[in-house]
This record gives C-alpha cells, structure tokens and sequence, in this order.
C-alpha cells in the first residue's frame, strides 16, 4: 500500500496512509450529465404530450411502435407527471415485433425517473414484471437506486433488488455486491415479506382509506386440445421470500468467498436454510466438518426452525438444524463487519504509522514503500522505508513507467500542444527545476514538524502543523 509522508526528523518519518474507496461518489449520478441530455437537438424541441399521443395512436390503429419514439418520449420526460406513461409505453412496446430493438437509454431514463422522483414503489413493480415491460437493471442503475434505498434505510426494498440481480447471476460489480449483502442481511433481521412490494400496482394517488369497487368477474369456459403440465424452473418462478432471498446469499456466498472464507461460509448456511435445500445443506456441512461460521448467522438461522413445521415428517431438516448446534462459530457483529465495507464508500479511512527513516530520505507528500519490522524499535515505531516510489510532482505509472499529470500521460500533453499549439503560461516539466529549490522559503518539510496548539510569538513555529 503506497504511504504519503505527514512529518519527519532527523530519524523518524510519520506516515498517513489513505484508503478512502468510494463506491458512489456525490458525482457518480452525473446528474449534470444527465440534465444536458434536455439541451440537445434531437429532444428539446420536442413536445411529450403530442408525441405520447402520437405514438399511442399508432399502436391503437396499426399495433406497431417505434423503439426510437419510445427512447425520445422517455429521455424527454421530467417530473411525476408522465411516470406511468413510460412504463405504458414500454409495455407496449414488449407486446410488439420491434420489443427486440429497445435501446438501454430508455431502460435507463425509466429508472433514473422514477428514482429522481421517489417512485420506488412503481420502479420495483416494473422491475419485477420483466416480462411485460423488459426493463433490467445494469451496474449502474442497480448502484444509483441501492445508494437510494440505503441511505432511506428501506432495507426490504434495497433486498428485493438485490434479489432481482441474483435472477440475473451477476454481481461481479464490487459496488453493486456490498450494497446487496448490506440490505439482504439487514433485510434478514425482520424476515418480512416481499408480498406488498410485489403486488404493488402502478395506479397511484388513492388514499388508503379508498377500497376499491369490486368487478364481478364472468367465468368463461374455454375448450382447449390439451392441458399443459405445470413447469417450475426453480429460479425465475420463485415467488417465496424466503427462497428468493436464500437463493440471493448463495450467489453473494460464493463472490465473498476470496474477501472473507467465515463470511462466505455463513452466507452459504443461510442462503442452503432459507432456500429450504436441506439435502444440499447437510452436504455443505459435512464437506466443510472444520469449518468456522459467524454465530450471529447461526443463531438467526436458528429461528427460521418453527417455520419450517414439523421436523419428524422432514428428516434432511431435521438433521440439518440439529447440526447447527455443533458447528464451530466465532462471535462477530456480522451486520457491523459488512456496514464497514460499505462506510468505506461515503467516509474517508486515515492510518497513521511512525516509519524510521534515519536518512531523511522523504519529504511531505512522497508516495513511499514501507515495511512492518520483525521487532518494534519502539511502542510507536513499526515500519521502516523501504523505497520512495514517487517524489510528489513526480508521479509515475507503476504499469507503463510514463510521467503522469493528474489522469494523462505527460506524453499525451505535449503531443496535444505540438497539435493545438501550447500556452504562454503552461507549466513545463522539462525546464522545472528539481525539488528543494524552495526549501527553507516556502518549502519547511526539510525539518521536524510539531502540532501547533496555540498561537505563540515567543515560539519558532515554523514546521508546526
């Protein structure tokens, strides 16, 4: 891990590193990005109420839509107003010949829409009838809408999402995976249900006092050749909560597995329980007899036992909790360790390490290689410096070996300078004197540096910090 020097002396060096990973940053949304798209040519002389009508005429009269269309009535629409448009539009769309051509913007702009405008409800609903209106989530968008979802604490929906994405068997986006652990397992602690959230219509505005007219409904008699057997694929037709989130943890199990092995083997436990693969689960055990998993897995899975029923009548079951009481635990805040992955995405991580370095090799802001010593020189001093790998102002690309300034290849600058023409005041690199030239005038990481507390004239505070 690459250090950055904060204070030295004449033998000691204090070295901060920074891990601060963002997952989503406050610019990940693009939202300048996203409200450009307005300007544009092609959308802003367009008016939505004359071309929803436009297109929702020709599907009444000739059963056909433009995927085109479509894509511009979407990424034109703001606000709540045309919320439900879309989706009709969409649906539409699936039901006809060209519902192969949906191009992934209007996919996109439906969900960032319904997330700009707090719609989860009617967002989840679309997602989850894939068949009829076609819209999936990518990285991307599962991100924006998990990020929202979270910081909302509506763990229930942020699990059915996550849910939605093990349908799809991909959670190789480390973002997207720690935000779907995070919710799953937060979700785990209540054990609810998705059922209010699945049946969710996308009529809005009635008050919850309304109830609804009832129809009567006219049975019909149809004669048909055959009657076709009833299939169960065991994935897409799931509908149990219990098994559609069980069926989540396996696959998050195995993506945890190279970060955590304990993690990995208690999301595998709940996911084999909750999936009510009791066969399976007692396999899983008996491969991995010296296995260590978290007792707080062990002990929520515990009491999915009484709803299970009647344990004599299903002896995989019956064996497979009898197991749980012999297995070997460690007893960790499991929902603390995964929240301390996800802290890392919105908060910065500081270490400090005291780094002798009796040559006063580095200076402040150096990226420098450090080794932990076999012995403490002191109760404060670990780490001896090993190598300085970049000065500051001098970074390198460890890969290619190229001078780099911020994102571009100093290579790259001066090729679009020789194009373009350079300016007056740029900065040369090959006439910039070496560092040091300023030390003692404006440079003072040359000396021992010390916490300034109080203003003091009777004090040189020079190198206080």
């Amino acid at each position: 891990m690459w250090r950055r020097t904060i204070t030295n002396s004449s033998f000691l060096r204090q070295i901060q590193s920074f891990s601060k990973r963002t997952y989503l940053s406050e610019n990940y949304n693009l939202n300048q990005a996203w409200e450009a798209r307005l300007s544009t040519p092609i959308l802003k002389p367009v008016n939505v109420e004359k071309l929803y009508i436009e297109i929702d005429t020709k599907f009444q009269q000739q059963k056909k839509i433009s995927p085109v269309d479509v894509d511009i009535y979407a990424n034109k629409v703001t606000g709540n107003r045309h919320m439900e448009d879309i989706a009709d539009l969409m649906k539409k769309l699936r039901s006809t010949e060209e519902a192969c051509n949906v191009f992934d913007s209007s996919q996109h702009a439906l969900i960032r829409n319904y997330l700009d405008n707090d719609n989860i409800d009617l967002l989840i609903y679309v997602l989850n009838h894939r068949s009829d209106y076609g819209v999936f989530l990518d990285f991307f968008s599962a991100n924006m809408l998990l990020d929202k979802l979270i910081k909302a604490e509506n763990f229930k929906a942020g699990a059915r999402v996550a849910t939605l994405l093990a349908l799809q068997e991909d959670f190789s986006n480390q973002i997207t995976l720690y935000m779907s652990l995070f919710c799953c397992y937060k979700f785990l602690k209540n054990l609810e249900t998705f059922t209010d959230l699945v049946e969710a219509t996308p009529q809005t505005g009635e008050s919850e006092g309304t109830e609804k007219k009832k129809k009567k409904v006219e049975e019909i008699k149809v004669r048909v050749r055959y009657i076709r057997n009833p299939y169960f694929d065991d994935h897409f037709d799931l509908e149990n909560t219990n098994h559609l989130l069980g069926k989540t943890f396996l696959y998050l199990a195995d993506e945890v597995k190279s970060i955590d092995e304990i993690l990995s083997n208690s999301l595998n436990l709940l996911g084999l329980g909750l999936y009510e693969k009791f066969e399976a689960g007692n396999k899983f055990l008996s491969d991995i007899k010296k296995g260590t998993f978290y007792k707080e897995a062990v002990e929520t899975l515990k009491l999915l036992k009484e709803k299970v029923g009647n344990l004599e009548e299903n002896e995989p079951a019956k064996n497979f909790f009898d197991s749980l009481e012999s297995l070997n635990t460690k007893d960790e805040n499991v929902t603390a360790f995964i929240e301390n992955h996800l802290k890392q995405a919105y908060f910065r991580e500081d270490q400090i390490y005291w780094v002798h370095d009796p040559d006063k090799k580095c200076k402040s802001g150096d990226i420098v290689l450090i080794k932990e010593m076999p012995h403490k020189m002191t109760r404060l001093i670990t780490h001896s410096l090993e190598e300085i790998v970049h000065p500051l102002g001098d970074v390198t690309c460890p890969i290619t070996n190229k001078k780099v300034v911020v994102g571009k290849y100093r290579e790259q600058i001066e090729t679009v300078n020789e194009i373009i023409g350079k300016n007056k005041n740029a900065f040369d690199y090959s006439k910039a004197p070496p560092r040091g030239r300023q030390e003692g005038i404006k440079d003072f990481s040359h000396g021992p540096t010390f916490i300034k507390w109080v203003e003091d004239d009777k004090v040189d505070q020079t190198f206080a910090t």
